[in-house]
């Protein structure tokens, strides 16, 4: 994954990510130096926040990274639907800049699709 496809992958969610670990370092100093439920509280309350949107973000990496690997495949399985469910006839992988969109090859306007927003079932 490039640095380009990993600022893409957190989208929004950068802001969010950022103020939580300020958060949990405030808490953190809190509970060192007062202690007290305000500091357990927030210290834990906070990993948790953090541990669920890494694992948000990880749950999006690897929905991406399966659906690439069913486009490489071309796995006659699985129908891609975009987010308008729209099915993609031909899918194939596009790799401009270091990121890997997914197009459809069988339109006359390719729109770029990112790996993560894109659905994958089986027939």
């Amino acid at each position: 994954m490039t640095l380009t496809e990993f600022r893409l992958l957190l989208g929004n969610d950068w802001g969010i990510m950022l103020l939580s670990c300020i958060l949990l370092y405030m808490f953190i100093l809190r509970l060192r130096r007062v202690g007290g439920f305000l500091g357990i509280a927030g210290t834990i309350g906070t990993s948790v926040l953090l541990a669920l949107l890494v694992w948000l973000q990880w749950n999006k990496y690897t929905v991406g990274q399966e659906i690439l690997s069913i486009v490489e495949q071309q796995a006659a399985g699985y129908n891609i639907l975009t987010m308008e469910n729209k099915p993609m006839t031909a899918p194939r992988i596009l790799e401009v800049n270091g990121v890997r969109y997914i197009i459809d090859a069988a339109e006359p306007h390719q729109k770029r699709h990112l790996p993560w927003t894109l659905i994958a079932l089986p027939q």
